[in-house]
């Protein structure tokens, strides 16, 4: 099943039934949490060919956590009974499920450990260079993310107030370590900005979770643009071991 999400669509809501696993194949979506008070807590982006909705492999019955576009968004779905056969099936499938797992974890664990071990104004700064190591493009000046970040969303992603995150971007700004474009996007100046991250936590997080990973290889534009086989969709070619994934 395939299907567009428009920025600010819901792909599947906390509480929801969970009927299977999702493959984001273009756009940008977040995960998040909402607090009994309201408060969103933003648990992580997704870019182009990653997986998400796994609580369908471990028996949940309802989503714990929601998933929305943050731009227009190209979705692929498979339904739980289908994907749990192709795991029994092979299992090389089920290895890059078990990676792509860890590696999500890790990069959760990290997050959490920041919130509890880093100041606001290090949180800040070492979530801006992930985003940047992740997302960034190169230009004269640094990495330039290729999305809007507003400031409401990095709060939602550190834990602290919109009004907090926005005096540290302007003391960071003065101190020349990001700049914004003429859209309004973050462009980070990595050494500078690295200042601002405490040495001596850094060495305590260091893991190997610093490091990109790109579970699913990225597909051509065109692809997307005109209807395509079930045989033709990525999540298919995982099923029958056909993808190139490491």
């Amino acid at each position: 099943r395939k299907r567009f999400y428009e920025k600010g669509e819901l792909i599947f809501l906390e509480g929801e039934p969970c009927e299977g696993v999702f493959l984001l194949t273009s756009g940008r979506a977040k995960l998040f949490k909402l607090s009994e008070e309201g408060k969103e807590v933003i648990l992580g982006f997704l870019c182009p060919n990653e997986l998400f909705g796994e609580d369908a492999l471990f028996g949940n019955y309802i989503h714990s956590l929601s998933a929305e576009a943050v731009e227009k968004c190209f979705v692929c779905f498979c339904a739980k009974n289908d994907f749990e056969g192709l795991i029994q099936q092979d299992s090389t499938v089920a290895l890059k499920v078990i990676k792509l797992l860890g590696h999500k974890i890790n990069r959760l664990t990290a997050q959490m450990s920041d919130m509890a071990l880093r100041k606001v104004q290090e949180r800040v700064a070492k979530t801006l260079l992930r985003l940047a190591e992740a997302y960034g493009k190169k230009t004269e000046d640094g990495l330039c993310l290729n999305f809007r970040l507003t400031h409401a969303d990095l709060a939602a992603l550190v834990g602290a107030s919109r009004v907090m995150v926005s005096n540290i971007i302007g003391s960071l700004k003065d101190a020349n370590a990001i700049l914004l474009d003429h859209k309004g996007r973050i462009l980070v100046k990595m050494e500078q900005l690295a200042q601002f991250v405490d040495i001596a936590a850094e060495k305590k997080l260091e893991a190997p979770w610093e490091e990109k990973f790109t579970p699913f290889p990225s597909q051509p534009k065109a692809q997307w643009n005109e209807p395509y086989s079930c045989q033709e969709c990525p999540v298919s070619r995982i099923w029958e071991g056909k993808s190139d994934i490491p």
